[in-house]
């Protein structure tokens, strides 16, 4: 889809600016509801089907292909779109460029064949989180394909500035707690919620919670059973995350690992500070 996460918001980005270095983007995805590409330069072509699963997607995407003549594909995510993005561009001969989106590991049931399909089929790579996290077989492949790394890149419209960075005794109650991430298990939102149950007899707080997922009825079941029903608000996905960033006290993000964390780096943008967890990609941000 085009709508929602911080994948989406990357795309948003560059399609936002690619015309204005002389680049003509398309887009083709499985569904366009609530996309937020914000500029007509960009064409939009959508599969027949709107399921991610289904093999109508190549028919869907040679047409696209056949009608925009690309000089170059960004096989981009899910890998039941790359790999047929980066087939299509092996037999018609067109550079294609594959993402690292996080550190890559074999962890999924798609992830070998993609892999196998980027080996043989891509151009080059681009990864945006160091290559060290990711397993062997990936640092290989970013090296025999000339990988580059390009960090995510955030924006923010200069309204949503804070004005008084940083936490200050004449911080008003509630103190405002802002999570913002999909619910799922590598976003660690239980360790999250079990931190405001302990604090919550020596400080008013308010948590917010941004954000959909495959875990969101777990999350809701866990608020009900620590009684935290007035400390938690679950916000679900919000276009004006940026706003809400402006007024809390805090950023918080206990993830088990990232690749690049979008809502982190939009964070420290607006100047909302941020507790983090000790792993590779935040340490890596904070240093900066």
């Amino acid at each position: 889809s085009l709508s929602g996460g911080g994948a989406e918001n990357q795309l948003r980005i560059l399609t936002s600016v690619s015309h204005q270095h002389g680049l003509t983007s398309a887009i083709f995805c499985v569904n366009t509801d609530r996309h937020q590409i914000q500029t007509n330069q960009v064409r939009l072509f959508q599969s027949a089907k709107r399921n991610k699963y289904n093999f109508s997607v190549f028919s869907s995407l040679s047409r696209a292909i056949e009608e925009f003549h690309p000089h170059v594909l960004h096989a981009w995510l899910p890998a039941s779109l790359t790999m047929p993005g980066m087939l299509l561009a092996a037999l018609r001969r067109i550079p294609a460029v594959f993402s690292y989106r996080s550190a890559m590991h074999f962890h999924r049931p798609l992830t070998l064949p993609e892999f196998a399909c980027a080996a043989l089929c891509s151009s080059q790579v681009v990864s945006n989180n160091p290559i060290e996290n990711s397993h062997w077989l990936y640092r290989w492949l970013y090296r025999i394909k000339q990988g580059v790394e390009i960090p995510n890149a955030v924006h923010v419209e200069p309204q949503f500035l804070k004005p008084h960075p940083g936490p200050s005794d004449s911080t008003p109650t509630p103190y405002t707690i802002l999570f913002a991430g999909r619910l799922v298990p590598e976003k660690n939102w239980r360790c999250l919620l079990q931190a405001i149950n302990l604090i919550r007899s020596q400080r008013d707080v308010r948590l917010l919670v941004c954000g959909e997922g495959p875990e969101r009825d777990q999350l809701a079941s866990l608020v009900d059973e620590l009684r935290l029903n007035t400390q938690v608000r679950l916000m679900g996905f919000r276009s004006d995350l940026h706003a809400l960033m402006q007024q809390a006290d805090v950023f918080v993000l206990p993830s088990w690992f990232e690749g690049m964390p979008n809502a982190l780096l939009e964070a420290l943008a607006i100047g909302l500070p941020a507790i983090v967890s000790d792993i590779p990609s935040h340490r890596r941000i904070v240093k900066q």
